[in-house]
């Protein structure tokens, strides 16, 4: 298995256990639509806000974010949402107590 592919199962089970436990996370999207540029890996909504996380592992270049990505993440922040790119389940947690304790 893909080291993304296993960084995105944690990171899925890591936010549903904080949708069940907490019950602030209101929704979360894999989009399933790899053929639009730049959307990124996961995007949900926690306590009314918006966030998009982009998965990367450093292996084979994998670690860069294309054009579309920079762009997508850049808009989804200057219309107020959270984005993050993530290489590990801990910056996921990190970044998700930011938005579950703003």
């Amino acid at each position: 298995m893909k080291e993304e592919t296993i960084l995105r199962k944690q990171v899925l089970k890591y936010l549903q256990h904080v949708r069940e436990e907490t019950g602030k996370c209101v929704w979360i999207y894999v989009p399933q639509d790899y053929v639009t540029a730049g959307i990124p890996d996961i995007v949900g909504c926690a306590k009314g806000k918006f966030f998009a996380i982009e998965l990367k592992t450093p292996k084979k270049n994998r670690g860069k974010l294309t054009l579309m990505q920079v762009l997508t993440l850049d808009d989804i922040g200057v219309a107020g949402g959270y984005r993050t790119v993530a290489k590990t389940l801990l910056e996921v947690k990190k970044f998700m107590e930011r938005i579950l304790h703003d």
